[in-house]
């Protein structure tokens, strides 16, 4: 450790010129004065390692540098001012008292009956009196140090503390210049663009919330909200999910056109839910807020319970690729309803509803010859035979490449319909059905250009498999790649998976549920 006097020195090291006096320099000054019991000086420690008497006013010396540092001036925070600090730091340590410093032993010739009932003799009362005397002066001098030792940690504490914000502005100030120069600050709008478009949501239709993207991009500063709003596919999907809440989009009419304007030529992507609006005005306001932007859309998700908004929103949509529609077809009062696209785009349709029939399906026409991939979901297991609107489908889409139905049921009499074999699709290459019996479902059916089957029953027969899908295979000469059979009542084994890899001896993955998993 640096005696006092070179201690003091460092102090009058720094000449920066300024118009206040060093803080640090006054906060140690203050904390040398450390208080001391009446009478007693400061106590310092010897270069001896012991404790011993000192005057209770600074050195001569030390007192002269203390004044010189005051005297010093300073403006800015430089290096030097920060190297200081730390040796004006290792001065208030310095101050405080050695904890290396220990007492004389505490031991007595009567320690050793201090756990017993010993009572002193009258001739050893006196000395051990003096005893407790000592101890009592040691007591007081122990406690005057903690007090001392804690006014100098308390003053350490504020030191740090003021340190600690000093660092929090510094480093502050640092990012803030740093932020002057980065890269992001120099990105092209068209790099910011696509960093944007992996900003927004995952979902295929963004739900409009002020904390995610886009709206949130446009609140961070005006470069971001002028590229955000110059970014027309940041705008081109929307959810207006508003179900039994007419005045709401009633309320929002200028949000959702400012929304769809930003879009511009971008084809759109639109969830609308009007299941439950009831016959008011509030379809015929949706069908006007949207009726400027038909012309753009490329998917349009609609569920409702009337016909008359999705009649005005297929009038004219020229690039619709991809349809869903939510809700009873028979509730349309048999009125049929046509799209309008001069040269046919639409290629996927999804058909979620409580039942479907043939006749259904006759009041709609999305143009069942371009499609290429259709998804029927019935939200309720058929209660009697619905396998001819399986049919349809399969004959109104002769380029029908995937097909999804769910939930089939066949019966005996239908059979007398569609004999064995005798319906056929040439192009269809993925079949997933959920159905009731899967051995009446396969019976009709020849599909030579068939690649992926899934079929989910609730109970498959034993003999299915050797019997009606064995002569289902036979007729369509089709080269399988990937089949899953998920049958609910029953546990596949390892003769399930013999005999299907035996049967088809194209296949490449093989899935029976459970552990009957892998490639073949």
């Amino acid at each position: 450790m640096l005696p006092l006097e070179q201690r003091s020195d460092i102090f009058s090291a720094r000449k920066v010129s300024g118009n206040r006096p060093s803080q640090l320099a006054m906060q140690a000054r203050e904390l040398f004065a450390v208080p001391s019991s009446p009478g007693t000086g400061v106590r310092k420690v010897s270069q001896e390692g012991g404790w011993v008497r000192s005057s209770t006013n600074p050195t001569p010396i030390f007192r002269t540098r203390m004044k010189r540092m005051e005297q010093t001036h300073h403006t800015t925070l430089d290096c030097s001012e920060m190297s200081t600090d730390g040796l004006i730091l290792q001065e208030l340590v310095a101050r405080l008292p050695d904890p290396r410093v220990t007492f004389p032993s505490l031991d007595t010739p009567y320690s050793k009956y201090s756990n017993i009932n010993y009572s002193a003799p009258r001739h050893e009362v006196h000395a051990i009196r003096e005893m407790i005397s000592q101890r009592q002066a040691q007591l007081s001098e122990v406690t005057h140090r903690l007090a001392s030792t804690e006014v100098a940690v308390a003053k350490i504490r504020d030191f740090q503390r003021q340190l600690l914000e000093q660092r929090k502005q510094i480093v502050a100030s640092m990012e803030a210049h740093q932020g002057l120069i980065s890269c992001i600050r120099r990105l092209p709008p068209e790099i910011l663009a696509e960093i944007f478009m992996r900003c927004l949501p995952h979902q295929l239709c963004i739900k409009p919330k002020s904390g995610t993207a886009p709206l949130i991009l446009t609140r961070i500063c005006s470069r971001w909200r002028t590229v955000v709003l110059n970014t027309p596919r940041l705008w081109r999907s929307l959810d207006l999910g508003c179900p039994g809440r007419p005045k709401m989009l009633q309320e929002n009419v200028a949000f959702l056109q400012n929304w769809l304007s930003r879009a511009r030529g971008c084809p759109l992507s639109l969830v609308v839910d009007a299941c439950y609006w009831g016959r008011d005005n509030a379809h015929k306001e949706l069908a006007e807020l949207l009726q400027p932007y038909t012309s753009q859309l490329a998917r349009l998700s609609f569920r409702f319970n009337e016909a008359t908004v999705l009649e005005l929103l297929l009038k004219d949509v020229p690039m619709l690729e991809h349809l869903t529609l939510r809700g009873e077809i028979r509730s349309w009062n048999r009125r049929k309803i046509s799209m309008t696209q001069p040269e046919p785009r639409l290629r996927s349709i999804n058909l979620w509803s409580n039942y479907l029939t043939p006749d259904d399906l006759s009041l709609f026409d999305p143009g069942w010859a371009n499609l290429s991939r259709v998804k029927v979901v019935l939200r309720f297991s058929p209660t009697e035979s619905n396998v001819h609107a399986f049919w349809t489908l399969l004959q109104h889409c002769p380029n029908l490449d995937e097909f999804v139905f769910s939930t089939v049921l066949a019966t005996h009499a239908d059979m007398t319909i569609c004999p064995l074999g005798t319906l056929r699709h040439a192009k269809l290459r993925s079949l997933h059905v959920a159905v009731m019996q899967a051995g009446l479902f396969v019976n009709p059916l020849t599909l030579p250009n068939l690649r992926h089957l899934r079929i989910s029953c609730a109970r498959i027969p034993i003999t299915w498999r050797q019997e009606e899908f064995k002569a289902f295979l036979s007729r369509s000469q089709c080269q399988l790649e990937t089949l899953k059979i998920v049958d609910k009542k029953r546990v596949s084994t390892q003769e399930d998976w013999a005999e299907y890899t035996a049967l088809i001896p194209t296949l490449e993955h093989l899935n029976l549920g459970g552990a009957m998993v892998g490639s073949v």
